[in-house]
């Protein structure tokens, strides 16, 4: 019998899983194309989501017993099904693989400068390798968690900054016109928004207020879409987009403005947790998605722990250095996801007419 979740936990998974991309990734290819206006695109992305939004709905209505790959056998049948899992399986293999690099780039270059990439990425594949063989409902709890905590840490970061933000960083609107907005607005919705389809891992008979899932993923993903747009803005409006471009971590920097009463301050590695938090729960929940494209009904406990293993040494071996990962964020996500968003949408057509025809 599949383990029960409720409609809060997959909305935390939303929320946690879509914002993970963003930190290190997304908001470094926003700077890049759409410069002063970054902040635009992630609303504009953010409305094209909603199409997405839409698609996600149909696939999850669509044999709600039964989750993603399973669903893909029942659709195409077992050629062109295996076919379409097998496209799963790399999508999500890459997407874990950026994850786990931005992750442990993060935590050295800003905590543990003398410690090897790699041992930071075997202590979270171990995590990550216990909590996918836990199943998805120890999973979702563990995201709902950290996601309340994430909450304590976003109004933290919105009262410590908002004094230092200067409007005039904003200025002047539309520097580069709207077509480079638009551009970034594309970066957004296949780094941040595209992810999500992971949360299609979850059969929709398995939520236990299923019928409350439309509003509440809607609801996370407004969320989501305003966290993005609050960490954009907080950044352009404290350091400027000459600064902002300057680090890697823009949205690390400007959190060491962050102070209170003039005497408490240099909280910014307690606050900036919420990103770790977010890269591990992407981790895990890319990793489980694997794990049960391979296998749909056993539930072997080493197979995890070989997924995160894998896309570990594979992160290690893909991007040497920051430069190499930088130009993949920039040039080569937005290609790679052509195959699973193609996928997505003939899926999606595919459904209507079989639903036609009935």
């Amino acid at each position: 019998m599949r383990n029960k979740i409720n409609s809060l936990q997959v909305g935390s998974l939303i929320f946690m899983v879509g914002m993970a991309p963003f930190m290190g990734i997304a908001i470094f290819a926003l700077l890049e194309t759409s410069g002063i206006d970054a902040y635009l695109s992630v609303l504009i992305g953010g409305i094209m989501g909603f199409l997405f939004q839409m698609c996600f709905h149909v696939i999850a209505d669509y044999e709600p017993d039964l989750s993603l790959p399973e669903k893909m056998l029942k659709l195409y049948g077992k050629k062109i099904g295996w076919f379409c899992n097998v496209i799963l399986i790399l999508s999500f293999m890459i997407m874990g693989i950026s994850i786990i690099y931005n992750l442990s780039n993060f935590i050295i270059s800003q905590f543990l400068s003398e410690t090897p990439p790699l041992v930071i990425g075997l202590v979270f594949s171990l995590l990550v390798g216990f909590l996918v063989s836990k199943e998805i409902e120890t999973i979702s709890r563990t995201s709902l968690l950290l996601f309340m905590i994430n909450i304590l840490f976003i109004i933290i970061t919105i009262l410590g900054l908002y004094p230092d933000v200067q409007l005039d960083n904003f200025k002047p609107f539309l520097e580069n016109g709207i077509s480079r907005s638009l551009k970034g607005s594309f970066y957004y919705l296949v780094l941040d928004a595209i992810p999500l389809i992971t949360i299609l891992m979850i059969p929709k008979n398995t939520i236990v207020d299923k019928e409350k899932l439309k509003k509440v993923s809607s609801i996370f993903y407004i969320l989501m879409i305003f966290m993005s747009f609050l960490v954009i803005f907080l950044t352009l409006g404290c350091l400027g987009i000459h600064l902002a471009s300057f680090y890697q971590y823009p949205e690390y920097v400007v959190l060491k403005r962050i102070s209170f009463f003039s005497f408490l301050d240099r909280i910014e590695n307690i606050v900036t947790s919420q990103w770790i938090f977010f890269l591990f729960i992407a981790l895990t929940f890319f990793v489980y998605s694997i794990t049960h494209c391979i296998q749909f009904k056993s539930k072997g406990k080493i197979l995890p722990y070989i997924i995160s293993f894998t896309i570990l040494f594979l992160s290690q071996i893909f991007f040497k250095n920051n430069t190499i990962f930088n130009e993949y964020s920039l040039r080569m996500i937005p290609i790679i996801r052509i195959p699973l968003i193609s996928l997505i949408i003939i899926t999606v057509m595919t459904i209507k007419i079989k639903k036609k025809l009935a």
